[in-house]
């Protein structure tokens, strides 16, 4: 009896325990410049922010988290994050063709507390 409530409480707190969201700063490369892209992945929610500074535009999608990538999905751009090497893939389709961006990604640390 002692064993089972042992596993219970052990599942429970595993279950609860939730994992911080990861911050990213990526630099793709874009015909011949570099285009800063912001990405916040919560693999809890399973969802990922796409934020480009440059364009002040910022959205919040459903992500797929693999072992070894996060696929966001923002049509027609889908974005790749390799978990391991950090490298990052956007693939944009417009109609049959298919235009690639690819760059590299480096942690960040979370955001100091915030008032709201």
């Amino acid at each position: 009896m002692i064993k089972v409530m042992a596993a219970v409480a052990a599942l429970g707190w595993a279950a609860g325990a939730a994992a911080a969201p990861t911050y990213l700063e990526c630099k793709l490369q874009r015909e011949g410049a570099v285009s800063i892209v912001e990405i916040v992945a919560d693999e809890d929610n399973h969802s990922a922010v796409i934020a480009l500074p440059a364009t002040g535009r910022t959205v919040t999608r459903q992500a797929v988290f693999s072992p070894t990538t996060v696929r966001i999905s923002d049509d027609p751009e889908i974005w790749i994050v390799d978990r391991v090497s950090l490298k990052l893939v956007r693939d944009m389709k417009i109609g049959d063709e298919v235009s690639r961006l690819t760059g590299t990604c480096s942690l960040k640390p979370k955001p100091d507390k915030r008032a709201f």
